[in-house]
C-alpha cells in the first residue's frame, strides 16, 4: 500500500514537472508576442482611463463655469437692486425707513439694467445648454431661471423642457416639467400646462406628486374641461391624504355646486 502511494506521488511530481516545462517552453517561444500583447492591454487600459479622466475634467470644468455664470448673474442683479433701492430718512420714532418709490424713468432704467444682466448671463452660458447629461441640465435650468425672472415665460418653458430631456433619469426631471407647467399657466396655455403637470405627477417617487396632480386637475378646469378636472381631482383625493387632497375635495364640491361636474 505504501509503495503504491509513493509511486503515485512520484508520478504526479513527474507530470507536474512536465507541465511546468511545457509552460516555460511556451512562454520562452512566444515571449515577444506575449509581451507585446500585454503591452497593448496596458496601453488600452491607460487610454480608457485617460479618456474617462479627461471627460470628468471637462464635465467638472463646465459645471464650474456654469456656477461662475450663476454667481456673476446673482451679483449683477443684487447690484442693480441695491442701486435702485433708496430708503427715505426717518425720525427715531418712525422706526424702519420706508423704501422710496421709483420714478417712471428710474423704473425703466432698472428694467434695462436687469435685462442687460440677464442677456450677459445667457450669452455666457453659450454652448453649455447644448451639452448632454448633468452639464446640459444645469445650464438649461439656470437659463430657465433667468428667463423666468425676466418674465420671458416662453423661453423659460423651452429651457425647462430641454433640461428635462437632457437626462430623463435625473432627480430634476419631474421638477423641470412642473416648472414648464407653471410657465404654460403664465402664458395661458392651459392644455400644455395640464400635459406637463400630468407628466411630472406620474414620476414614481416624486415628492411633489400630489401638488402637481392637483395642478393637473386645475389646468383642466381652467381649460373648461370640467369633467376631466373632476376626474383628476378625485384621483388626488383617492391617492393622497394631504392638503392637496383636501383642496381637491373642496374643488369637486365647488364644481358640483356650480353644475360643472
Amino acid at each position: 500500500m505504501s509503495e503504491t502511494v509513493l509511486t503515485l506521488k512520484k508520478s504526479n511530481k513527474e507530470n507536474t514537472g512536465d507541465s511546468a516545462q511545457k509552460v516555460e517552453s511556451f512562454i520562452s517561444k512566444y515571449r515577444k508576442i506575449i509581451l507585446v500583447s500585454f503591452a497593448a492591454v496596458v496601453v488600452a487600459a491607460v487610454a480608457v482611463c485617460t479618456v474617462v479622466l479627461l471627460r470628468n475634467k471637462a464635465k467638472n470644468d463646465a459645471l464650474a463655469a456654469i456656477y461662475s455664470v450663476e454667481t456673476s448673474y446673482i451679483e449683477d442683479v443684487a447690484a442693480v437692486e441695491s442701486k435702485y433701492t433708496v430708503k427715505e430718512e426717518a425720525s427715531e420714532d418712525e422706526g424702519e425707513p420706508a423704501v422710496k418709490e421709483l420714478t417712471e424713468e428710474e423704473k425703466a432704467a432698472k428694467s434695462d439694467e436687469l435685462a442687460a444682466a440677464a442677456a450677459k448671463a445667457i450669452e455666457a452660458l453659450g454652448s453649455y445648454v447644448s451639452e448632454s447629461g448633468v452639464v446640459g441640465v444645469r445650464a438649461n435650468l439656470l437659463a430657465a431661471e433667468i428667463h423666468y425672472a425676466a418674465k420671458d415665460y416662453l423661453s423659460a418653458q423651452d429651457c425647462y423642457l430641454a433640461a428635462a430631456e437632457k437626462d430623463v433619469k435625473a432627480y430634476t426631471y419631474p421638477a423641470c416639467y412642473s416648472n414648464a407647467g407653471s410657465c404654460a399657466l403664465e402664458l395661458g396655455k392651459y392644455a400644455d400646462a395640464a400635459s406637463y403637470f400630468e407628466k411630472a405627477s406620474s414620476v414614481k417617487g416624486y415628492i411633489l406628486a400630489s401638488h402637481d396632480m392637483f395642478r393637473f386637475a386645475m389646468s383642466k378646469e381652467l381649460s373648461e374641461d370640467y369633467s376631466g378636472a373632476v376626474k383628476v381631482y378625485q384621483e388626488v383625493v383617492d391617492k393622497y391624504d394631504d392638503e392637496w387632497a383636501n383642496l381637491a375635495q373642496s374643488s369637486i364640491i365647488r364644481l358640483s355646486v356650480n353644475g360643472k361636474n
